[in-house]
């Protein structure tokens, strides 16, 4: 597991690795770039309840990233789940929330 003591942020290494060869960025890259844009999109999707999203543009790209809030007890993290370029609905909530 991969961990950003700055960010408090988790996420798993081969799922990064895997998302670096198949969409071309590291999870952990993306998950920096759009948790900290002011311009941001945070929402919800009904389907996953315990998951949000964050909608954002990031080297060119309207991203979506899933992620969850974690408080496990010992403290508060955010753990990475995936990302994806943002489908027409994603990027039609990037705009209407900016």
């Amino acid at each position: 597991m991969g961990w950003d003591e700055e960010l408090k942020l988790d996420w798993d290494d081969e799922k990064s690795s895997f998302l670096k060869k198949t969409r071309g960025l590291y999870l952990e890259e993306v998950g920096r770039a759009l948790l900290s844009d002011n311009q941001a999109v945070v929402f919800n999707v009904a389907r996953y309840p315990d998951q949000l999203r964050v909608v954002a543009k990031y080297r060119r790209r309207c991203l979506t990233l899933a992620f969850e809030d974690i408080d496990d007890g010992y403290g508060e993290y955010i753990h990475l789940i995936s990302y994806w370029d943002a489908s027409a609905v994603e990027k039609d909530i990037f705009k209407k929330g900016v």
